[in-house]
């Protein structure tokens, strides 16, 4: 498990209606692959699952902040999408 780390922002709701955007390596995504579904390798789990809020960021934000944004890609996720699926 990683260390939590003591953040002192404020608690705040993210709503069912708000997005998360998650970086994926251009090598996750295959040519062939319907982009409306999300391939679940995307998910791959480095120390933890990093999303960035609709709320502070925007999706070329997101890219922006890769080691190298020209070979990420971002995907966006419903967070009522989240919410609503066991599987995640």
């Amino acid at each position: 498990m990683v260390d939590r780390i003591p953040m002192n922002w404020p608690i705040e709701i993210i709503l069912d209606k708000d997005f998360l955007y998650r970086r994926v390596h251009n090598n996750l995504l295959i040519i062939s692959c319907n982009f409306d579904d999300i391939p679940p390798y995307a998910f791959k789990d480095n120390n933890g699952i990093s999303t960035e809020w609709n709320k502070y960021s925007t999706p070329e934000e997101t890219r922006q902040r890769a080691l190298d944004p020209k070979k990420n890609s971002v995907i966006k996720i419903k967070v009522e999408i989240i919410i609503g699926n066991s599987k995640i």
